[in-house]
């Protein structure tokens, strides 16, 4: 693990979380291009797609273990109640933490449209998995459809006969 700067002044912290919102807006157009992908149906772009986003995933864990570690050694933590504000303590001498507070909030922001994205990608792959897996029993001949359920979704029944066979 990266052991974190010697952090003292506003300007250096500022910088860590700079570097790790870039990163993660970075992540944030990688699940946007893929959300894109998902929906066009361009399957051949996941595979570039998924490898980035494996990158930039460890590259945003590693920035955040840095950015732990700076805090913990200034003593600053996360309030664990929503909007989970920094509770910087008062031996820390900060320049000015009004620049660093908005950056704090800014990451805490962009975190929660990355995670909404990974949610919702996430439910695309599962419903196209979903529909290729019907499909696939529909060629095997081990059902049919029969019409929807109530949610929108394809209701199959068994059936004996392979697509082809009478």
């Amino acid at each position: 693990m990266s052991k974190p700067p010697n952090l003292n002044t506003n300007n250096q912290l500022l910088t860590l979380l700079t570097t790790e919102l870039a990163a993660l807006q970075r992540f944030v157009e990688l699940l946007q291009s893929e959300q894109t992908a998902l929906i066009e149906n361009r399957l051949d772009s996941l595979i570039d797609l998924a490898k980035t986003k494996s990158d930039l995933s460890a590259e945003l864990e590693s920035l955040a273990k840095i950015r732990k570690a700076a805090f913990g050694s200034l003593g600053i933590q996360i309030s664990p109640d929503f909007p989970h504000d920094l509770l910087i303590p008062d031996s820390v001498c900060l320049d000015d933490a009004t620049d660093v507070i908005p950056r704090w909030r800014d990451l805490l922001q962009t975190a929660r449209q990355a995670s909404a994205l990974n949610q919702t990608n996430g439910s695309l792959i599962d419903t196209r998995q979903q529909q290729n897996q019907q499909l696939f029993s529909i060629l095997r001949g081990s059902s049919s459809v029969t019409g929807y359920d109530a949610s929108g979704q394809i209701k199959m029944t068994a059936s004996g006969n392979r697509l082809g066979e009478a």
